[in-house]
């Protein structure tokens, strides 16, 4: 049980930053658009 428990875990931990390693390229694109208007 505590190996299933442990995987489920770490399953679920993946999950977590893979939305969050997207949501950072998401903003990081819309940051880098912002920042070409305003430098040009």
């Amino acid at each position: 049980m505590h190996y299933l428990t442990l995987l489920l875990f770490i399953f679920l931990a993946a999950l977590l930053l893979i939305n969050v390693s997207t949501a950072r390229r998401a903003v990081y694109r819309r940051n880098s658009r912002h920042l070409r208007r305003l430098s040009r």
